[in-house]
């Protein structure tokens, strides 16, 4: 289906469209959230090691949108012929190159911000996640593993940001990566039939019921935080935590589960695009834990852009 705002796009919004412009602040709260979630303060000094990583985040994720248009230029041409390649809109040669150029900055992104870090940690998962990037936007993808390769994807991108500390991730950074990867495998199982709502109604009950699970692992943070790491308001007061992380299950819940029920092309890509969002909330959820709602602000912060370019861009 094509919105208005998808009626002769000029040359930015054909490249927004490439890269899912709206997403990419989504790689960016994955990445962010992994840096300050091993951060003990958000400093002068920890600024360009955040913005770098962030921006590995950010240029990875375009590489990855861009090349899997590239890859799936033949299915497009059938199921979605207004993206910009099968509309003409681009040559795919093009496309190829600029996808392959953003792999080979973004990793450079994240060995300058390991550099600035004092570890080599950073450049080397994202070696790890370009490689898996390419793998699933080639290959992996067409088969029942590609969901499985995406959530991996998301949390290799988390395991960047907390690399720039160049330590061995613990428990409490195991089970938030773990949490975003159980979503984001239940959202991309959610997404496999959008084009064809009524196709894929077992992928969308058992998508939506993994998305909530990613949710409700994080329930479990508090219990594997070392003493002290825990924010002092929610040490005083943990119900707080569990009622908070209740109303977001309930929150990203309902929308899935009514494109359950009601599986219209204009719920499920509803669905989809409150899915992506929702990744902001579950990173500064994380932050939240350890240090509390103002810094969980240096990633909520990267909702309101993702939101407005949501309405001019789509994010699938």
């Amino acid at each position: 289906m094509v919105s208005p705002s998808d009626r002769a796009p000029g040359p930015l919004r054909t490249w927004a469209q490439l890269v899912r412009l709206p997403n990419l602040f989504t790689a960016m709260a994955d990445s962010a959230m992994g840096v300050l979630f091993v951060s003990s303060a958000v400093d002068g000094q920890l600024w360009p090691v955040l913005l770098l990583v962030m921006g590995a985040s950010a240029v990875l994720y375009a590489a990855g949108a861009a090349l899997n248009d590239y890859f799936d230029r033949q299915v497009d041409a059938q199921e979605r012929p207004h993206r910009p390649i099968p509309s003409g809109r681009t040559d795919p040669e093009t496309v190829r190159a600029v996808g392959l150029s953003l792999v080979a900055f973004g990793s450079g992104l994240a060995w300058l911000a390991g550099w600035r870090a004092g570890t080599i940690a950073p450049g080397l998962v994202s070696l790890a996640l370009a490689g898996l990037v390419l793998a699933y936007d080639g290959w992996l993808k067409r088969f029942w593993i590609g969901p499985a390769a995406m959530a991996v994807c998301r949390m290799l991108n988390v395991l960047m940001g907390m690399s720039t500390v160049g330590q061995w991730p613990g428990a409490a950074e195991l089970l938030v990566a773990g949490a975003v990867g159980v979503y984001v495998l239940g959202l991309s199982w959610f997404a496999r039939e959008e084009v064809r709502p009524e196709a894929g109604t077992t992928a969308r009950i058992l998508g939506s019921l993994l998305m909530i699970l990613g949710v409700g692992l994080l329930a479990a943070l508090p219990s594997v935080l070392e003493p002290g790491r825990l924010d002092p308001l929610l040490q005083r007061e943990p119900m707080r935590w569990y009622l908070f992380i209740g109303i977001l299950a309930l929150w990203i819940g309902f929308r899935q589960l009514s494109a359950v029920n009601t599986p219209t092309p204009q719920r499920v890509q509803a669905a989809v695009r409150q899915g992506i969002l929702s990744i902001v909330f579950l990173d500064a959820s994380a932050v939240l834990v350890l240090h509390g709602l103002a810094k969980s602000l240096v990633v909520l912060v990267l909702l309101v852009p993702a939101t407005l370019l949501s309405h001019w861009v789509e994010t699938t």
